[in-house]
């Protein structure tokens, strides 16, 4: 058979051969780009964790059986058992926070105002464990602004932050509120989908979420202004030596790593 047979000449052939071969060439260029700009991509991504997103948050405790917080700075110690869900996992940046609020009532908002001062606020707080004379304390290394929460009230909302928190791994990131807030919630043991109550019919608190208070663990009552106090001032090393069960504090912090 001839080479015309195939409506070839043997020139065409040696075209096609490097028509082919430079067809090759730019693919495998273009495969060597396509992996290099994605390992690029890969590199330049940022991982990133929800502190205390574990399970879904609950409804705040106002106004049906409205309690909150007050001139205290806290972190949750342990949600559904899981516990370190606010220590910080790696090097990194907070670039923003979340808060959930419950909607007092006229009175119930009168009652907040009346003893803990009349705008609700809070912030976020980086605090880091350390060691007093043998006692563990907790030194704020670095803090966020004060928010009003008015505009808040009965939301769910995210505070993004204008400068980034730098944070370290093994740090906590608390809630501090220097007057009130209604960012608590209430966890019950549940059976059957069912509030499990006690033999006087009160609802038993749930002991699988707990949070830490900046107080002295011999003053663990009602807060005031004498048994309680946010911790504001950088350098300082509080005890957090509160521990109250069965409730949940109602902000999430977004860590970004470096």
């Amino acid at each position: 058979m001839s080479e015309n047979s195939h409506g070839l000449t043997q020139t065409s052939r040696y075209l096609i051969v490097l028509i082919m071969g430079a067809a090759l060439l730019l693919g495998g260029m273009a495969l060597g780009t396509g992996s290099n700009a994605g390992a690029a991509a890969a590199k330049k991504a940022k991982k990133s964790k929800i502190l205390g997103n574990v399970g879904a948050m609950p409804d705040a405790r106002c106004p049906a059986d409205c309690s909150g917080l007050a001139i205290v700075t806290g972190f949750q110690a342990e949600i559904d058992g899981v516990g370190n869900v606010y220590r910080v996992p790696y090097n990194g940046k907070i670039t923003r926070w979340k808060i959930s609020l419950g909607k007092p009532t006229k009175s119930q908002r009168s009652f907040f105002q009346s003893r803990f001062g009349k705008k609700p606020k809070a912030g976020i707080s980086v605090v880091k464990p350390v060691t007093v004379n043998g006692n563990k304390r907790y030194k704020l290394i670095k803090r966020s602004p004060v928010e009003g929460l008015n505009k808040y009230m009965g939301k769910q909302t995210w505070i993004e932050l204008n400068n980034a928190i730098d944070v370290r791994k093994g740090q906590y990131v608390a809630l501090t509120v220097p007057t009130w807030a209604t960012a608590l919630g209430a966890r019950y043991v549940m059976k059957d989908g069912k509030i499990e109550k006690d033999s006087g019919g009160n609802a038993i608190l749930d002991d699988d979420f707990s949070w830490r208070a900046s107080r002295e663990r011999n003053n663990c009552g009602t807060p005031n202004f004498k048994n309680s106090a946010p911790q504001t001032e950088l350098g300082s090393k509080f005890e957090y030596g509160c521990r109250f069960y069965g409730g949940q504090l109602l902000y999430r912090v977004k860590v970004v790593g470096n």
